[in-house]
């Protein structure tokens, strides 16, 4: 059986994470976007900084009238298209759909480090932590 999940390009790295990491929350909440009927899903994300942890909200509109359970920025895993989705007070959203009926192959760059979530996350930690050292 084939693991769902999002992959994500940042830098250098190909930074793969589970759709069941997400643990969004499913709502009524409903909004037309384009002549599509998406509905509200939110969730948080967790940063790791040099001055710490700290998480940030996640809200994505998603239209299950395109069954994919794609998005931007890696989030993905929704019962539909994320037509929208805001990361804090960042927005992005979907611009165009193109439908075709011919397969697409979508590969992945074979020259970036790929690494789970988990895996980078401690990578960079170990980057931060590095930098505070003192000699």
């Amino acid at each position: 059986m084939k693991q769902k999940k999002a992959v994500k390009e940042q830098g250098k790295y190909l930074i793969e994470k589970a759709f069941d990491d997400y643990n969004w929350i499913l709502t009524d909440d409903i909004m037309i976007i384009d002549s599509l009927v998406c509905y509200k899903a939110t969730s948080t994300i967790k940063i790791k900084g040099r001055r710490g942890d700290f998480t940030k909200p996640v809200t994505a509109w998603y239209a299950p009238e395109i069954c994919l359970p794609v998005g931007p920025d890696g989030f993905a895993g929704l019962p539909g298209i994320i037509v929208e989705l805001k990361i804090d007070k960042v927005t992005t959203r979907l611009k165009k759909i193109n439908f075709t009926d011919k397969d697409v192959i979508i590969e992945l760059p074979k020259n970036k480090k790929r690494m789970t979530e988990t895996e980078f996350d401690s990578f960079i930690e170990g980057l931060i932590d590095s930098g505070n050292e003192k000699d």
